[in-house]
């Protein structure tokens, strides 16, 4: 199995060329509030795919190596703060 890595954050940049979009597209008179929310669901579609994806091959990773290890439960992985912090790197 690949090791995928979470996604990344989003830089500062792309944060402000996110808000002046919206922004923009708030501005605009009659419509602009419901075209914000647009642009908002848009911009954030792909960042939230990544996300989901990378979420899903964690479980299949934990799921597989539950199925290796004898005795290893999901529960104890979620109470040790060691894999835990792994994890998110």
């Amino acid at each position: 199995m690949n090791a995928v890595g979470p996604p990344q954050d989003k830089s500062k940049k792309h944060k402000i060329g996110e808000t002046v979009g919206a922004a923009a597209v708030a501005a605009l008179p009659v419509a602009g509030g419901p075209l914000a929310v647009v642009w908002q669901q848009t911009v954030g579609a792909a960042y939230e795919k990544r996300r989901r994806a990378w979420e899903e091959e964690l479980v299949g990773a934990v799921n597989d190596l539950t199925s290796r290890v004898e005795d290893l439960d999901v529960e104890d992985l979620a109470d040790n703060a060691q894999f835990l912090v792994r994890k998110c790197r």
